[in-house]
């Protein structure tokens, strides 16, 4: 680390995405109107799978937001709360693979230990390492929905960019 990184990002998903430019949710099962929130991402058209492109302002933000898409997929952006820390770490060989990794891992919190994430603080991102804090609970069935199954993160059309506007990630889950 060389003392320039930028201060640990943290989101709540009761804030989200305060003062970024983002991309309105464009789904077709209505949860636009059942959760009419700005979310980092928007959908496409994929077959038998579902695509998605995220952006963030920074690498750091990109990498929280895709934690926001998957769980906002999953369960919606309903009432998780806070009450367990979780540390990760994955390590990469680039962006791309680290996200796939990153995402892998989210998606290993809910599926076997069945966890709902709803914040993801980022300690360290380079290449090649990402270390965070998510936060969530265990799904309890009297208070979330689950809106879908995610089953696997892919590597099928993974393309992350910088622009000048900031950073996208463009991705399939296997659902």
């Amino acid at each position: 680390m060389t003392g320039h990184e930028p201060p640990i990002n943290v989101i709540d998903m009761r804030q989200k995405l305060i003062d970024n430019e983002m991309r309105e949710i464009s789904v077709g099962d209505n949860l636009n109107n059942r959760y009419p929130v700005t979310l980092p991402y928007k959908t496409f058209n994929h077959t038998a799978d579902l695509g998605v492109e995220i952006c963030g302002p920074d690498h750091n933000q990109l990498f929280i937001n895709a934690g926001i898409t998957l769980f906002d997929l999953i369960s919606g952006s309903g009432d998780i709360e806070e009450n367990t820390d979780l540390p990760v770490a994955v390590e990469g060989s680039g962006y791309e693979d680290l996200m796939v990794s990153w995402l892998r891992e989210l998606l290993y919190l809910h599926q076997v230990k069945g966890y709902l994430l709803s914040t993801f603080i980022i300690h360290r991102l380079d290449e090649s390492l990402l270390r965070a804090t998510v936060k969530g609970e265990r799904f309890d069935a009297r208070r979330h929905e689950l809106l879908r199954e995610i089953k696997a993160v892919t590597y099928h059309q993974l393309k992350i960019e910088q622009g000048q506007a900031g950073w996208t990630a463009r991705l399939v889950f296997d659902i």
